[in-house]
């Protein structure tokens, strides 16, 4: 930079590409427990998000779905949300 070139001078340039960000794999959570989950997340490096409950024919503390789907491919510490069964609301 700050140098005078004559017309015609060839001047190089290099590019630089910056690391490529690692991305993982997300686990299918669904019919985990809550603690379990949260371990499948945390071995993977992903940020635990939002974890929620509601009544549900599946067992209490079993995962029933989650956000984003299990199998997407995502940069390390993304975050991660669940659904949680609190149990039937009988």
């Amino acid at each position: 930079a700050g140098e005078r070139l004559r017309v015609g001078e060839t001047v190089r340039v290099e590019v630089v590409r910056g690391a490529s960000e690692a991305l993982a794999t997300v686990p299918n959570l669904v019919g985990l427990s809550r603690d379990e989950a949260i371990l499948a997340l945390l071995i993977r490096g992903f940020t635990v998000g939002a974890v929620t409950e509601a009544a549900n024919a599946a067992p209490a503390g079993t995962v029933t779905a989650q956000s984003p789907a299990a199998g997407s491919p995502l940069p390390e510490k993304s975050v991660v949300g669940f659904a949680v069964s609190s149990g039937t609301d009988e």
